[in-house]
Order: C-alpha cells, then sequence, then structure tokens
C-alpha cells in the first residue's frame, strides 16, 4: 500500500510541475510595438491610393501605450491612437486618427515576425473588411517589414 501512495504521489507531483517553454511568442501587442516600413500596396485596381513609390516612403509607429504615427515622408505626420483584438479571427486592429484631422480606420492585420499586413475599408460607411486582402472598391491591403535600428557601436 506504501508503494501505491508513494508512486500515486510522484506521478502527481510530475504531473502538476510547469512545463517549460521553448521561447515564448511575444504577444502582437509587444511584437507590433516600432517602426514599420510600407511595402506594398494594394486597392485592387481602384485607384484609390498611392503610388507605390508613394507607399514605401510611408512609415507607421507603433508606441507603447497605444500610440500611433503615420509619417508619409512628406513632412506630413498623422498621429492617433491604435487597438488590438487579437481573439477576433482574423485578428483587428482599429487606428483611431486625431491630428491634423479625425478618422476611424477599422481592419484586419496579420503579423509574423518582421512582417505586417494591414487590411481597411475605404470607406468610412462600410464595415471591418471579412478578410485579409484588396477587394476592388471596398478595401486596401498593405503589407510593411520591421524597420531595423542600427546598434550602437562602442568606440
Amino acid at each position: 500500500m506504501r508503494l501505491f501512495l508513494a508512486l500515486l504521489l510522484s506521478t502527481t507531483l510530475l504531473l502538476a510541475a510547469p512545463v517549460p517553454k521553448d521561447k515564448a511568442k511575444p504577444k502582437d501587442e509587444d511584437a507590433l510595438l516600432g517602426n514599420w516600413a510600407g511595402e506594398k500596396f494594394d486597392d485592387s485596381g481602384a485607384g484609390k491610393g498611392p503610388s507605390q513609390e508613394q507607399f514605401q516612403k510611408l512609415r507607421y509607429v507603433f508606441n507603447k501605450d497605444h500610440e500611433f504615427k503615420m509619417l508619409t515622408g512628406r513632412n506630413d505626420e498623422f498621429q492617433g491612437s491604435f487597438k488590438l483584438d487579437t481573439t477576433s479571427v482574423p485578428k483587428s486592429i482599429d487606428i483611431e486618427l486625431k491630428t491634423p484631422f479625425e478618422q476611424k480606420l477599422l481592419g484586419l492585420y496579420e503579423l509574423d515576425g518582421e512582417s505586417l499586413k494591414i487590411c481597411y475599408t475605404l470607406r468610412s460607411d462600410l464595415n471591418r473588411p471579412k478578410e485579409v486582402k484588396a477587394i476592388k472598391g471596398e478595401t486596401y491591403f498593405m503589407t510593411f517589414s520591421r524597420v531595423k535600428t542600427e546598434e550602437k557601436k562602442d568606440k
């Protein structure tokens, strides 16, 4: 009987012990922080957005405390806030611009390491997109890559 209790106790302790995880994947809110450079813009031929050359000058900056900046490369700066919903499928993002004008952008996003894909509705009277892709007359689809910061060299 003692042997049985000892086996039962040791099995219980083994099962209750925490399982070491490999490198934990950062939460999207942490992984999104930083500077992102525009790579590709697609409005599915609607002709409503920037040229590829203009889009590649675009920078999105996501800061802690949910602060957001959009730098256009033409001395324009848009500021506001962002909110993620990682529980929705697909995951959603809301960007609320405050300056120089107020506008709320409802979108979807996919974040994969150094790559960020965002899809927004073209018009404010449309609901959030259903898929992360360009649909003519309805959505923009944008791809960004993380801007790597240069490490400071000790002299």
